[in-house]
């Protein structure tokens, strides 16, 4: 049975008792996003680091309470509007900035800092293979996201090219890291020649062979990543068509409704703003 006195408790136990608000006024006004739509709020948590968003889930789970995620509240489709006195998770102060790169235009945060420091500290010490992977997977991955990319830094398809060559020469598969980036270089041809089987990457392959339909399904997956979500995005972006994109950013009401690279290109493209 749901207990909100005895979560409450808990979670001021583990995170303090500034991170908790219980009051009638701070609940009225996270009852809502920036949608028309209000619900109600049973408790309002505001979370630091992913430790702080597992012990939410550990004690809402304990208590039979749901759980709401909520960023900055500006959200139009009512995707951060709790119900049924949810436990109202506030993300807004994982705001830490771990590194800035004038030089790249590119910013480590919180929300997107492990993959490729990680994978790399750990083929430096130890050389699995399986880092070297994740390594390769991410430079592409991050190359791929820069709009404009040989505008903005040679040095990071230089990375990832030489991380993919390794893998390759370790007896890894880099065909997947390769069609990225060649689709990041503008080889479409390239790309498409060296596209994943369907099978084992359907949104990537469906991407780079220009199956829009196959895309859209692929991306409105349960378990779609949000790279999955982002090439659905890009390629509307890519088609300008706005329409598209915004019907599928409404209709989705996940934690990740934005991963970085959507927000870049929201800002790169004014017609999208509302967002």
């Amino acid at each position: 049975m749901a207990n909100l006195e005895a979560a409450r408790t808990a979670l001021i136990d583990a995170l303090g008792v500034e991170a908790v608000l219980a009051d009638p006024l701070a609940l009225r006004l996270y009852a809502r996003d920036a949608s028309m739509v209000e619900g109600g709020a049973g408790l309002v948590v505001f979370v630091r680091s992913p430790e702080d968003v597992v012990t939410c889930m550990q004690v809402a789970a304990r208590h039979d309470l749901p759980i709401v995620p909520r960023g900055s509240g500006t959200g139009l489709a009512g995707g951060a509007t709790p119900l049924a006195d949810a436990i109202v998770v506030v993300t807004a102060k994982m705001n830490r900035i771990l590194e800035v790169r004038p030089e790249d235009r590119l910013a480590w945060v919180d929300e997107a800092r492990a993959d490729l420091p990680r994978a790399l500290e750990r083929w430096r010490t130890s050389r699995p293979r399986d880092a070297l992977a994740s390594a390769a997977r991410s430079s592409a991955a991050l190359s791929f996201y820069m709009v404009d990319l040989l505008e903005v830094s040679d040095r990071l398809p230089a990375e990832a090219l030489a991380r993919a060559a390794l893998l390759e020469a370790s007896g890894g598969d880099a065909r997947s890291e390769k069609a990225l980036l060649a689709s990041a270089l503008g080889y479409g041809q390239e790309a498409r020649a060296l596209a994943p089987p369907a099978r084992a990457e359907p949104a990537l392959h469906a991407y780079l062979l220009g199956d829009d339909a196959a895309l859209g399904e692929a991306a409105r997956l349960r378990e779609a990543t949000p790279a999955d979500r982002y090439l659905h995005v890009r390629r509307a972006f890519d088609a300008r068509n706005g329409e598209l994109a915004g019907e599928f950013l409404d209709s989705y009401h996940g934690a990740e409704r934005f991963t970085l690279p959507i927000l870049a290109q929201r800002l790169r493209d004014g017609h999208m703003r509302r967002y």
